[in-house]
């Protein structure tokens, strides 16, 4: 299964979709979950070379919040 995110682009945030491919089963079934209730995954390059990984689902009010954060090398 390959998982939608949308991509940040340096240096002015421009976006662009790209596909990240689960390597296991239980990702795969997160993932769907994920996915069915609406949230959406984003990912970004930060200026220090980390990237930062986001999943985030819109609450009752319409603001977005954020379920998982991680920042990577």
């Amino acid at each position: 299964m390959l998982i939608p995110f949308t991509q940040y682009l340096r240096p002015n945030g421009r976006k662009r979709d790209v596909k990240w491919e689960c390597t296991s089963h239980e990702q795969e079934v997160k993932a769907q979950a994920l996915l069915d209730a609406g949230a959406v995954f984003e990912c970004e390059q930060l200026q220090t070379g980390d990237v930062s990984l986001t999943c985030e689902l819109e609450d009752n009010n319409g603001e977005m919040q954020t379920l998982a954060h991680e920042v990577v090398p």
